[in-house]
């Protein structure tokens, strides 16, 4: 009886939850799972590509890799609590184009980005592709450097009103 896709998935995430492992030994160790159960399932011959890809490409969350004491767990943890009234009253009411990244996200975003010295949107939407702390806050959600510079010149007036209630 063949394994589901579930049941190796969750052999799969038992095997790689140890932390501090070197990649290649993890995804040699991915590879021979894989391989077992291929045999298991019957198949003869090698696996297909796409099967393999599955073994490197596992994803892994951003904030697991960062260090306990980093801002961003900070504001992660405080923007939430703020009063962000003011931020998501012009999108109440707007029924054109798609849906707005979350509010709360984009606020973190640009506190975060202050606070480490990053100015310019095309480097802040820059930094949420390639810096962990910035993915950490924004996930698979990658705002574009436009909408990054028009939440912030949207939104002066109510971002002031943030630095403020973060300070305190």
């Amino acid at each position: 009886m063949p394994l589901g896709h579930t049941k190796w998935r969750d052999l799969l995430y038992i095997r790689t939850s140890c932390q501090h492992l070197d990649v290649d030994e993890v995804i040699a160790e991915k590879f021979e799972l894989y391989r077992s159960i291929w045999r298991e399932c019957g198949h003869i011959g090698p696996m297909p590509h796409t099967f393999l890809m599955r073994a490197v490409h596992e994803a892994q969350s951003p904030a697991d890799k960062l260090p306990e004491g980093e801002v961003v767990f900070f504001l992660l943890a405080t923007v939430p609590r703020l009063d962000l009234q003011r931020f998501y009253a012009p999108y109440e009411e707007e029924t054109r184009g798609a849906p707005p990244f979350d509010t709360a996200m984009m606020v973190c975003l640009l506190l975060y980005a202050s606070c480490v010295g990053v100015f310019s949107s095309r480097k802040r939407a820059l930094a949420c592709e390639r810096h962990l702390a910035f993915r950490a806050m924004v996930g698979q959600e990658r705002p574009d450097f436009r909408t990054i510079s028009d939440v912030r010149t949207q939104h002066v007036a109510a971002f002031k009103e943030v630095v403020v209630q973060v300070m305190r």
